[in-house]
């Protein structure tokens, strides 16, 4: 018996063996190949991708089959119908910036297929902290923008919620809500951001801000989810803000 395998495939048995024989690994990276005696082992690849939890799943409104995923520690993906695969959208990232593989939150903007942000960061405890990246081919390409904080893609609550949103009915408001420094709001786009200072729930250790809903109808209607805290509301798009009476306390999204 030989066989010879190619990196990142992991290999299936169907059939039965009918003696114990001795594998015989021959090192390639172009191929692969596998043969047995007779009524022996029948072997088949199968692509596993990378390893990570599915965090989050983003289909734009605009597009069919135009969808986005991000997951906790493996980074950010596009859906390619031609070929039925995943594409990976930041294997760019040299390993110096692992933190960014970590997939705290994205949004596509509503009005515009082709724009996409995303919230990169796996442990706010690193060096290097978390960034809000922005692309305009749909993940092929990514700016980072002037906001870095601390955040967790694998960490408590890590499926939960939408930090991330575009205003759909303005596309230069975009909102990111943190884990541990509050509401961020950029009325351009994402070229600048600054903090809200006038919302100041109480943040939950670690988890913070859950996610932004912007209302499709009414201008100037946003939501909050505050974990442990519960909803907040603004009218203005985010000057002001409001606790909900009686909101869930732990609402995931």
């Amino acid at each position: 018996m030989h066989w010879a395998i190619a990196p990142a495939l992991i290999a299936v048995i169907t059939g039965c063996a009918s003696s114990n024989q001795q594998l015989q690994t021959t090192p390639t990276t172009t191929s692969v190949s596998y043969s047995v005696g007779e009524n022996g082992y029948r072997w088949a690849n199968v692509s596993i991708g990378g390893g990570s939890f599915v965090t989050g799943v983003y289909p734009h409104p605009l597009q069919k089959d135009l969808v986005y995923i991000r997951t906790d520690i493996g980074g950010f993906y596009r859906w390619n119908a031609v070929d039925q695969s995943w594409i990976p959208l930041n294997d760019s990232f040299p390993f110096a910036q692992k933190t960014y593989y970590g997939g705290e939150a994205l949004a596509v903007d509503p009005n515009d297929p082709n724009i996409v942000y995303m919230a990169a960061g796996k442990y706010s405890g690193w060096p290097m902290k978390g960034s809000i990246f922005k692309s305009t081919d749909q993940g092929k390409t990514w700016t980072k923008l002037n906001l870095d904080l601390g955040m967790d893609s694998n960490g408590k609550e890590r499926w939960a919620g939408m930090r991330l949103a575009v205003n759909p009915l303005d596309s230069n408001i975009v909102f990111f809500g943190s884990r541990h420094d509050g509401l961020w709001k950029s009325a351009d786009a994402g070229a600048t951001w600054t903090k809200v200072t006038t919302f100041a729930p109480k943040l939950a250790k670690d988890v913070g801000i859950l996610g932004i809903v912007f209302d499709k109808q009414v201008p100037g209607l946003v939501y909050a989810n505050v974990y442990g805290d519960g909803i907040y509301q603004s009218m203005d798009t985010g000057v002001t803000w409001s606790k909900m009476g009686g909101s869930p306390l732990q609402t995931q999204r």
